[in-house]
């Protein structure tokens, strides 16, 4: 019988399972559990996770970001949230936000940007 070492993931992230989905890391299952709460409570109607948008310039297809998370409001507001470390702001993903906020810049597009404590 072998042991081998778990293989590390690309951003040193840990994913995990919760609620039969799988997360990218602690931080987004933690933020889908809060998501979850706020709309037990009604301050929030739905949400969805993991939600394409393609980027779109002179009708070509540029590329396209995954959002971690799409959230509908009671009031109709929808925003887009996604939750970031210093690690995943890398320069592609912040050209991708740049070309973004330009094609949708009435968009409400959050990050969400917190440590865990452990």
């Amino acid at each position: 019988m072998t042991w081998s070492q778990p293989r590390k993931t690309k951003y040193n992230n840990a994913p995990q399972i919760w609620n039969g989905d799988r997360y990218d890391s602690k931080r987004e299952m933690f933020y889908a559990m809060w998501l979850e709460s706020e709309r037990q409570a009604s301050r929030i109607k739905w949400w969805r996770r993991q939600v394409p948008i393609e980027l779109v310039v002179n009708d070509q297809k540029v590329c396209k970001l995954v959002v971690d998370f799409l959230v509908g409001f009671p009031d109709g507001r929808q925003e887009y949230h996604e939750v970031k470390s210093v690690a995943t702001k890398t320069p592609i993903y912040n050209l991708k936000m740049k070309l973004f906020r330009a094609l949708h810049p009435n968009i409400t597009y959050k990050i969400i940007d917190y440590k865990i404590i452990e």
